[in-house]
């Protein structure tokens, strides 16, 4: 992609959002037209591939507080062990991106940011 406006994570991401469509819509995608509808574990397969839900309650302040008050107490309470597979710096979105897209990854991929 050659335009200002868009930088290579633009373009990993794309390219991940496409093999999830190839892979999990297209196929299926004459049925539910005829069927009318969709199945809704289709969302949920979508968060994962690139962790929409973190979009999704970033836009809504008072549940994005309430989710990490609660995140934050299983942590204390020793009830949650995130795994950490991949830290990627920031520069390196585009790779993390692959990583998530080819569902190669073990573990929480984190960016580091400064």
């Amino acid at each position: 992609m050659n335009s200002p406006f868009y930088a290579a994570e633009h373009e990993a991401f794309r390219q991940v959002m496409r093999r999830f469509v190839e892979k999990e819509i297209e196929p299926y995608a004459h049925e539910w037209d005829e069927a009318g509808e969709f199945p809704r574990a289709l969302y949920a397969k979508a968060a994962s591939v690139q962790g929409l839900w973190l979009t999704y309650l970033s836009g809504k302040r008072e549940l994005m507080n309430e989710a990490w008050k609660q995140l934050s107490q299983w942590i204390a309470d020793g009830r949650l062990h995130p795994v950490v597979g991949h830290v990627f710096p920031a520069e390196q979105v585009p790779e993390a991106y692959r990583l998530l897209g080819e569902r190669k990854n073990f573990g929480k991929v984190v960016l580091k940011i400064a």
